[in-house]
């Protein structure tokens, strides 16, 4: 397995890749970023003709804004999307409360167009992604694969909290979010044999403490390999003790995906925090510096933390997970 964490700036795009008798890929999330849509550029690059699987993450700009192009062009390319899954029910309404303004409506009315386009003419599987009825989790496998994915949020819980506006924690959002939307991330485990590696999206933390409860026979006879920091690095969506209860390899490597922004993302303390802990942070975006009003060895520790600067022409940071489940990193 192969897990890539592209650089698209302030937001999400995933790529995962497996081989069984055919190159398969799964995309989870897709910026558009300084107008490159590398999970496009991705797809030429690999000559890839079939997606398995599609997954929309939560509906917010920074992990929607490429969507409706990648759908456009592998309609245009005849490239074969099996299924598109997103944490929404499937009702355009529904859908753009999530975002304010118009442009980020009209990219989430046509990535509905599409994927509803692509169920009638195509027999894509279209259909939105929750977790059974709270408190549960919902297992499935992942096509021609031996790893299999467990969907721990958001349930319908979380859909209740977003429908009645109950507050979120962490309002560092884009003025085109909606950040009630943030009740609707995702958090995936993907797993095989006891080992798994962990996708939370912008998730908030009481769903974390959940999680933590509801699903915890999913963790503890489990290690996890690899893990995805939520919402951009923010110390608001950061919870120590959903991190530092697992079972996992060390030092665990952990990725925010982080790019020019003016939270102060990622947070300083939280990247310390992690390396105090056994974590290995990586930035999908090296070259991020931000300058808060601190001390000069806070400063210090935040450079020690932060990796080399990449070049411009890389895809992003990826992860190879052997059979033996060792994890190797590489710049793209």
């Amino acid at each position: 397995m192969k897990v890539t964490f592209l650089d698209v700036g302030q937001g999400d795009s995933i790529i995962l890749e497996w081989s069984k008798d055919r190159p398969h890929i799964c995309i989870i999330d897709c910026h558009q970023y300084l107008d490159r849509n590398k999970t496009i550029e991705w797809l030429k690059k690999f000559d890839y003709k079939i997606i398995d699987l599609i997954i929309l993450s939560h509906p917010h700009t920074d992990h929607f804004s490429g969507l409706p192009e990648l759908l456009k062009y592998c309609i245009e390319e005849g490239i074969k999307i099996q299924a598109i899954k997103h944490a929404g029910f499937l009702s355009l309404d529904y859908l753009q409360f999530c975002v304010n303004g118009i442009n980020p409506n009209r990219l989430l009315q046509k990535f509905f167009e599409l994927g509803t386009k692509l169920q009638e003419e195509t027999e894509t599987d279209y259909s939105y992604l929750i977790s059974s009825h709270w408190p549960a989790t919902t297992e499935f496998a992942i096509p021609d694969c031996d790893w299999t994915m467990v969907l721990h949020s958001p349930t319908s819980s979380e859909q209740e909290k977003f429908l009645t506006g109950y507050q979120v924690s962490n309002l560092e959002e884009d003025p085109e979010n909606n950040p009630l939307a943030n009740w609707l991330s995702s958090v995936i485990q993907v797993r095989k044999d006891g080992h798994y590696f962990l996708l939370t999206s912008d998730v908030e933390k009481d769903v974390q403490k959940r999680i933590g409860i509801d699903g915890k026979s999913f963790f503890d006879d489990q290690t996890l390999l690899l893990g995805q920091l939520p919402h951009h690095g923010s110390s608001l969506n950061y919870y120590r003790a959903f991190w530092n209860t697992k079972p996992r390899l060390k030092p665990t490597h952990i990725v925010i995906s982080v790019g020019r922004n003016g939270y102060g993302h990622p947070s300083i303390k939280t990247l310390a925090d992690l390396r105090k802990y056994g974590y290995e942070p990586h930035l999908t975006n090296p070259n991020r510096l931000h300058k808060p009003s601190i001390e000069s060895s806070a400063l210090d520790v935040f450079a020690s933390l932060i990796e080399k600067p990449s070049n411009s022409n890389q895809f992003g940071i990826s992860f190879e997970i052997t059979d033996n489940f060792e994890v190797y990193p590489s710049r793209s």
